[in-house]
């Protein structure tokens, strides 16, 4: 057995109530549950748990980390870069179906349930079996390099922003996503390049700027949808409205801002004004104009809130267009003023149907009476 050995692991997903996660050729298994059953020399499971405790929240050991083994690789064993690139796609498609599952409510406990791009961070380790000492690494443009720390002396905390929600996933969405990558890899390609941006941008970190989110968030839907070099802005509200809307929604006449501060007058449903409003702010922010702390609201919803629910239902909308099926039905609805995010939109249905066959009902009995 080599002495060199590398171990890669999510410290922030807290499986506490999963023992694994299966993706193709890689799982996730929770150390806590699954240490003994995984990693049979005694040698390395004792040095291996000593590297893990090194990661604690409030002074104490972090519970349901998740280590990363590959199917058909030796565990431990350093990466190469394909199995690299392939973790990092898993981050993703984890975020998409986290978020999926913990993020589509509103209120103001919400916080509580909720996971952002935080809690898919990796930690790639290095160590050398019975050494008692530990190195680290961290830096994209200049690369720090610190060793010779002995093991339970260095200790990795957990960040305050990053949430501990327990882990959890829309199942459903995460196995559609499996079987695109096998059925249409181009598309599956396309929303992982996106959901890279979407993460950049839905970071809870105060190190990164509102601005910089929207930016992100924004790229997020230029490749997602395919938006167009010319006319960008008009297509991106086309596609928001048909993903993200009920046909027989009421459509309303709003302002559009234009240059200069003109405006023109617009007809669509809310859905559509959302796109029109977030889109303009966007342009705010890239052509370094004066932004006020009301621009970052949609009447009282965060845009940032709001954009990651029409990414998701976007996103869910190209998965049946994919697969010729429908498979997701979710929708963004406008009700009493606000959105919701509804996954299963037969109310809204129901109401409409009632609501045009009272009418008929009615003008059917004047009819008679004439």
């Amino acid at each position: 057995m080599p002495n060199q050995f590398q171990i890669c692991y999510f410290p922030y997903l807290f499986l506490n109530n999963e023992k694994m996660v299966d993706y193709g050729n890689i799982f996730i298994w929770n150390f806590g549950l699954l240490c003994s059953d995984k990693i049979k020399d005694d040698n390395l499971r004792k040095h291996i748990t000593k590297l893990i405790a090194s990661n604690v929240m409030n002074r104490k050991p972090i519970s349901g980390i998740g280590i990363i083994s590959f199917k058909n690789g030796n565990d431990f064993e350093p990466l190469n870069k394909k199995e690299v690139r392939e973790l990092d796609e898993l981050r993703r498609v984890l975020f998409l179906s986290s978020v999926a599952k913990s993020n589509i409510h509103d209120g103001p406990n919400m916080g509580h349930f909720m996971v952002t791009a935080d809690n898919f961070n990796i930690i790639y380790q290095y160590f050398l079996l019975g050494s008692e000492h530990t190195a680290y690494q961290a830096g994209k443009i200049v690369s720090v390099k610190s060793g010779g720390h002995r093991i339970g002396e260095v200790i990795y905390e957990k960040p305050r922003y990053v949430l501990t929600t327990n882990f959890s996933i829309d199942k459903k969405l995460f196995s559609t996503l499996k079987q695109l990558k096998k059925k249409n890899n181009r598309i599956f390609r396309r929303i992982v390049r996106a959901t890279e941006a979407m993460m950049n941008g839905y970071s809870n970190s105060d190190d990164i700027s509102c601005e910089s989110s929207i930016l992100e968030q924004a790229r997020a839907f230029e490749i997602l949808l395919e938006l167009p070099e010319r006319n960008q802005r008009e297509d991106f509200k086309l596609k928001i409205e048909k993903y993200c809307s009920l046909n027989f929604e009421r459509k309303r006449r709003y302002k559009s801002l234009r240059t200069k501060g003109k405006c023109v007058h617009e007809v669509g449903t809310r859905q559509k004004m959302w796109a029109d409003r977030f889109y303009c702010f966007r342009n705010h922010i890239i052509h370094g104009e004066r932004i006020r702390e009301s621009d970052f609201y949609f009447y009282g919803q965060r845009h940032q809130d709001l954009a990651l629910w029409f990414y998701l239902v976007c996103l869910k909308r190209i998965l049946n267009e994919a697969f010729g099926n429908e498979i997701f039905s979710d929708i963004i609805r406008c009700e009493s003023g606000k959105f919701e995010y509804d996954k299963q939109p037969l109310k809204p249905i129901i109401a409409e149907f009632t609501r045009r066959s009272v009418y008929f009902k009615q003008a059917f009995s004047l009819y008679l009476n004439l």
